[in-house]
């Protein structure tokens, strides 16, 4: 980082950083698990404009010792809250199963303000095996959160649209359409629509496109 960056520049800079944790790039993830260490829990050392990124860095095989470690800095950091969502957007990024039941099971803590609990959430979304994960919970605890979030509130809406959105296969779709058959939820009605028109979207494109998106990506490594 230098002293005289322009605006565009650390801007640039940020972005590329996060998207080569976000795609796990190994000498990048390091980095900025090197600085977490060598913060010593002072956050304020860390660049404001890659803490994001760098707490995300820190879940990328997060032991549990690394999980409580930002679990604590939630709980110090109780009077700032952009440094509260940064924690809880990095909190759900595990690929570890346990690691990642327990960032949900903090999700419903009163630790958390309720109209925040959605970060945390959506942060369990972010991995292919955290999506099919996150779906198991929320049908597993659909009663504990339609009743402390379902009634009159956009936060189940926010919720169910969270949990649901993601999947790109007619399987998925058919299963969450049978899933609320039987779980009515009548705060979240729109937004169900709307993830079964995206999933089975998805689903389309992905039948109609899979071969030449393939033959484009091998074309690609062959350079």
């Amino acid at each position: 980082m230098k002293g005289d960056e322009s605006d565009i520049q650390k801007l640039l800079r940020s972005l590329l950083f996060g998207s080569l944790i976000t795609y796990g790039d190994e000498e990048t993830v390091t980095y900025a698990k090197r600085l977490f260490q060598d913060s010593n829990g002072d956050l304020t050392v860390l660049p404001g404009d890659l803490k994001s990124s760098i707490y995300k860095a820190v879940m990328i095989n997060a032991t549990e010792a690394d999980f409580d470690t930002l679990v604590e800095l939630f709980k110090k950091s109780s009077t700032i809250q952009e440094e509260k969502v940064r924690l809880l957007q990095a909190l759900g990024r595990t690929k570890d199963e346990t690691l990642h039941a327990k960032a949900l099971s903090f999700a419903l803590s009163d630790d958390i303000r309720d109209q925040d609990k959605f970060y945390l959430i959506a942060s369990c979304t972010a991995t292919v095996s955290g999506r099919y994960l996150t779906w198991t919970w929320f049908k597993d605890n659909y009663d504990l959160l339609h009743e402390k979030f379902g009634t009159g509130q956009l936060l189940m809406a926010r919720i169910v649209s969270i949990v649901t959105r993601s999947f790109s296969s007619l399987k998925q779709a058919d299963e969450i359409e049978q899933f609320f058959q039987t779980h009515d939820c009548p705060s979240a009605e729109r937004n169900i629509k709307q993830s079964l028109e995206l999933i089975r979207a998805n689903a389309a494109w992905r039948e109609r496109d899979r071969e030449s998106v393939s033959t484009f990506l091998k074309s690609l490594s062959s350079l």
